[in-house]
């Protein structure tokens, strides 16, 4: 079970650190930039040093783009699904639906809201 744990942090770990490279050839905009995170963020399992590392390609990924408007209800339904879909997987562990709601201010933020 470690080895596969080691295996899924090697491969995402190649893919965050591969990815400084793509973004700065390929521009993304800042939603796809979300899918990305979002991504990355379900394959950490939580951990919060993996989580960082999402965070900060998610950042200098969005940050290479204007933020789009934010749509006119407020908040895209994709952010608020993503949450709710969170909430329920997580519902008995408190640490993990935190990082939920994290998750849905990165997608809020993505979306220029």
């Amino acid at each position: 079970m470690q080895a596969m744990g080691w295996l899924a942090i090697s491969f995402c770990s190649g893919l965050v650190l591969g990815s400084a490279a793509t973004h700065a050839q390929v521009r993304k905009d800042p939603p796809a930039c979300w899918l990305d995170y979002a991504d990355c963020a379900r394959l950490s399992s939580g951990d919060e040093a993996w989580r960082s590392i999402c965070y900060a390609d998610f950042t200098d990924c969005v940050g290479q783009n204007p933020l789009p408007s934010c749509p006119g209800q407020g908040h895209p339904r994709l952010c608020t699904d993503y949450v709710a879909e969170c909430n329920k997987l997580f519902k008995d562990n408190d640490v993990l639906k935190a990082q939920c709601v994290d998750d849905k201010d990165a997608c809020e933020f993505a979306h220029g809201c």
